[in-house]
C-alpha cells in the first residue's frame, strides 16, 4: 500500500510528538532525581555524609524509659573527638535538632506521627566556641516537656538529635566543624499514670 503525501505527513507528525512526549518525560524524571524534597542531590549527599565522615561520635542516653504523660523527659548528649586533629565547635548547637517519631496502629494499618524542634540560636552571631582535643567530649543534658498535643497519647515513642553548625572559619587555630552530625535513635514509652515516675 502506498502512502499519500498527506498520510506521510501525519505519520511524521506523530512520530515528532511521541519523541517529544519521550523528551519531556525523561526531563522530568532527570529533574526529580536532581531535586528531592527541594534539596538537590549532591547537597543531601554531602549532608548525609557529614555524619559518616566527621571525625565525631555523637550518642544521646536517657535514664528512664518510661515516662507518665505531661511530664519532662531528660536527654543526656555526649559529643566526642574521635578524629586526629582539634576542632571547634559551638556548644549551643549540640541541640540544633530534636526529632521525635511514633506509630500508632489503626484499623486501616497504622499512622506514623513526627515532630521536629528547632533549637537552635540565630546564625548570624559570633557563636561561642570550644574546642575539643582528639579523644575529648562534650557533655550537656537537657530536660524536654511532652506537654504538647503531641504526646497526649500513650505508646512508644522515639528521639534523635542533631548537631548543626554551618559557620566556616577557624578559633584558637582550629577549623571550626561545619555540618550536620546526628545522634543515635532512642526509643521510649509514655504512659498513664496517678503518680509521675
Amino acid at each position: 500500500m502506498t502512502k499519500t503525501p498527506i498520510q506521510g505527513e501525519n505519520r511524521r507528525r506523530t512520530d515528532e510528538v511521541q519523541v517529544s512526549l519521550r523528551r519531556h518525560v525523561f526531563i522530568a524524571t532527570l529533574l526529580s532525581l536532581v531535586c528531592l524534597n527541594g534539596i538537590p542531590v549532591s547537597s543531601r549527599e554531602a549532608l548525609q555524609e557529614t555524619s559518616a565522615k566527621a571525625p565525631f561520635e555523637f550518642q544521646i542516653k536517657m535514664r528512664k524509659d518510661k515516662i507518665c504523660i505531661g511530664s519532662l523527659l531528660t536527654v543526656h548528649a555526649k559529643l566526642k573527638n574521635t578524629g586526629s586533629e582539634a576542632i571547634a565547635i559551638d556548644p549551643r548547637l549540640i541541640w540544633y535538632r530534636i526529632s521525635f517519631r511514633t506509630f500508632k496502629s489503626t484499623l486501616q494499618g497504622g499512622e506514623g506521627k513526627h515532630k521536629t524542634i528547632i533549637g537552635h540560636p540565630d546564625q548570624d552571631d559570633e557563636g561561642q566556641y570550644l574546642i575539643l582535643n582528639p579523644g575529648e567530649s562534650y557533655e550537656d543534658s537537657r530536660m524536654l516537656s511532652l506537654d504538647d498535643d503531641f504526646f497526649l497519647s500513650d505508646g512508644v515513642y522515639k528521639i534523635r538529635v542533631a548537631y548543626g553548625s554551618f559557620r566556616e572559619g577557624r578559633f584558637g587555630g582550629s577549623r571550626i566543624f561545619n555540618g550536620t552530625l546526628t545522634s543515635n535513635e532512642l526509643s521510649f514509652q509514655i504512659i498513664r499514670c496517678r503518680r509521675r515516675i
